[in-house]
């Protein structure tokens, strides 16, 4: 009855002794007893084979944990390249898009302009780069134009001919930045100018975003 007494005080004591947390009395008791109880020593390896299947399930899964953790950071690091390689991508194609874009500027000329201003526009251009090409467009050649971009339906321009042609004159030039710059400089104050259009102060991206949707 002692020893079934002292067997339970020590199979008490066996996880803290496994542990390593016992007094050294304790500790002294429990080594003791185990000399010469084999229930014990059964009791004890029992213990310690628990402990080593619990060390190991957290060490899988610890394991598991950090696989998973490095799992998701590699997932990110190919999102973030993906997403900067597209934009680096989409930047090359937008400037690439916009260094062939047209460098023209057109200027639109007031209905009732007189053709000494008409002259004094082209004299103030051709003063400073006389080997520049200006085009001139007349209300009816910008009619034409009309239609012809319209096709099939160029029928709704009917009845605008003439008199009633709304279209206005214009000069078209095809030239390089500095140069279309300078010009609409030279005549965006001149008589006879009603107003001034250019692509070259477009920004690229919408620039780029309109050729594809038109």
């Amino acid at each position: 009855m002692k020893v079934k007494k002292e067997c339970e005080i020590v199979q008490d004591l066996l996880f803290s002794y496994n542990d390593g947390v016992l007094s050294n009395s304790s500790k002294e008791l429990v080594e003791e007893h185990l000399k010469e109880c084999s229930e014990c020593n059964e009791k004890l390896k029992e213990i310690q084979l628990d402990n080593k299947k619990e060390n190991k399930k957290q060490e899988v899964d610890y394991l598991k944990k950090v696989n998973g953790k490095l799992k998701r950071r590699k997932r990110l690091m190919i999102i973030s390249i993906v997403l900067v390689a597209i934009i680096i991508i989409f930047n090359i194609a937008v400037f690439v898009n916009y260094s062939f874009m047209p460098k023209t500027v057109e200027i639109f000329l007031e209905d009732n302009i007189s053709e000494e201003q008409k002259q004094n526009i082209e004299s103030a251009i051709k003063s400073k780069y006389p080997e520049l090409d200006i085009k001139y467009n007349s209300s009816e050649d910008s009619l034409n134009k009309m239609k012809e971009n319209l096709g099939d339906q160029a029928y709704m321009l009917n009845g605008y001919e003439g008199e009633n042609n709304i279209f206005p004159q214009s000069y078209f030039i095809d030239s390089d930045v500095d140069t279309i710059k300078d010009i609409v400089s030279i005549v965006e104050n001149m008589e006879g100018v009603k107003k001034i259009s250019t692509q070259i102060e477009v920004n690229p991206y919408e620039y780029f975003v309109g050729s594809i949707l038109f």
